[in-house]
């Protein structure tokens, strides 16, 4: 995004308050509206970089560096973005114009849902551009969601709408001289798939489904910056004057959740470093991963610690381990689970289908169950006042093939309730440090975790 693009942004038409109409996907705005629209759509589809004009010198892509512009820590999310919005969620439902390919010649609206939330990353305490006090980080999500009856229909589609945020000293407008218009440093930069440098979706883009998106800034200077995780103003402009007030979202501080202090995944590359300068020690965590001889991959961990012994001589120790879980993921569908579709005192197979499948690469102990490294199968068994984690050696069996002669030992797991309740059954593994981690299993409102030790 160069300065010739800021100022035409700034060249959109101003705010004015805008009568209210009625949405309606059947009935097509009067062709005043259209022409206003026109008059008011921005000089370009986006906020994106210039196209250069003539071929160019460079011939190789650029070198993966750290993004100094992002707006979040790169272990915090990967794609896909999540398509639920969870608690606290500020929203709204308003009008979208719409588009009717068949007869381009007239605007339609659309009624749409818009919600923003955040969701808690790793925090380290430590200061970043994005965080200048260091308190907890967070990512901040916009969802546009369609009508049920709508969600994938190309015959009338919304389009996406002109969106600015205002905070600290960037506010929605500028005024020159009388004129007043929209300020360009008030545009966020906004994408469907996380950790990305420039993509952004644009103005007018056809909304065909229901999609997520993560606040981002732009890689300029010239743009604006925000900390997604302080107050802000999110501004909805579907561009229909005269037609569809703005509507603004007001985003509060970001106030950390419990689940923000509870153990994170370690996800990423490079995922976890750790320096003592006084005992000359480090850690470095990796996580990725590992290729399989069948073309498939596992999670796999990586762990290098660098130490000096008495004599000042240094010590580099490596270790890795890999962990797979397969299994199938039932949904909820507003059943009740426990005590009913997962009967007290019974064995389950632990998710749907084929028995659930648990493998490790290292030695370890799995709720207290020593374990060498191998492929087992869990199964689970509710009652009233817990439950429990049978590991089995028997594994290729259907789910209805549990036989307990072969049960390597049985422990009694933890039963909490999450945050929200968890429509797809899934199994995590939770990587707390080198040696130590939880396998956790979520369905409906039970949460159910037994730890894991490297032996």
């Amino acid at each position: 995004m160069n300065k010739t693009t800021l100022a035409s942004l700034a060249l959109l038409a101003g705010l004015t308050a805008v009568a209210a109409f009625a949405a309606t996907a059947d009935q097509p705005l009067p062709a005043d509206v259209v022409a206003a629209r026109a008059a008011a759509a921005p000089r370009v589809g986006g906020v994106r970089r210039a196209i250069a004009k003539v071929e160019g010198t460079h011939t190789s892509p650029g070198t993966p560096l750290a993004n100094r512009y992002r707006a979040y820590p790169p272990s915090c999310a990967a794609d896909p973005l999540p398509d639920k919005p969870v608690a606290p969620v500020y929203s709204t439902n308003m009008p979208f114009w719409a588009r009717k390919p068949s007869d381009l010649n007239h605007g339609y609206l659309e009624n749409v849902t818009v919600s923003v939330w955040r969701l808690p990353c790793s925090s380290s305490g430590a200061a970043t551009p994005y965080n200048s006090e260091g308190l907890p980080n967070s990512i901040t999500l916009v969802r546009i969601d369609r009508a049920t009856d709508r969600e994938g229909h190309d015959d009338i589609y919304p389009t996406f709408p002109i969106l600015q945020v205002k905070q600290g000293s960037i506010d929605f407008t500028v005024t020159s001289g009388s004129a007043t218009a929209r300020n360009p440093k008030s545009f966020p930069r906004i994408a469907s798939e996380p950790n990305t440098v420039r993509e952004s979706a644009n103005y007018d883009n056809a909304i065909i489904d229901s999609t997520t998106f993560v606040l981002e800034n732009f890689p300029d200077a010239d743009a604006g910056f925000f900390s997604y995780g302080d107050a802000f103003t999110l501004r909805v402009d579907p561009n229909v004057p005269g037609t569809v007030q703005p509507v603004d979202i007001a985003v509060p501080a970001y106030a950390a959740a419990q689940t923000a202090a509870a153990p994170r995944p370690i996800d990423g590359y490079v995922s976890a470093q750790w320096i003592n300068y006084a005992l000359n020690q480090s850690l470095i965590m990796q996580v990725a991963e590992q290729l399989q001889t069948d073309g498939s991959t596992v999670r796999q961990v990586g762990v290098d610690i660098l130490l000096a012994d008495d004599n000042g001589d240094p010590i580099w120790l490596v270790g890795n381990a890999a962990f797979t879980v397969d299994y199938g993921r039932p949904l909820a569908r507003g059943r009740v689970l426990v005590g009913d579709l997962l009967p007290y005192d019974q064995v389950w197979r632990t998710g749907a289908n084929a028995a659930t499948q648990f493998s490790t690469s290292m030695p370890i102990t799995l709720g207290g169950i020593r374990l060498a490294a191998g492929l087992y199968t869990l199964w689970t068994v509710p009652h009233t006042n817990g439950v429990d984690l049978i590991v089995n050696k028997q594994t290729g069996q259907w789910g209805t093939g549990y036989n307990g002669k072969f049960d390597l030992g049985k422990a009694r797991m933890a039963a909490t309730t999450p945050a929200s309740p968890v429509e797809k059954f899934t199994i995590s593994i939770i990587s707390t440090d080198a040696h130590h981690g939880m396998l956790v299993m979520e369905w409906g409102t039970f949460r159910w975790t037994a730890p894991i030790v490297v032996i």
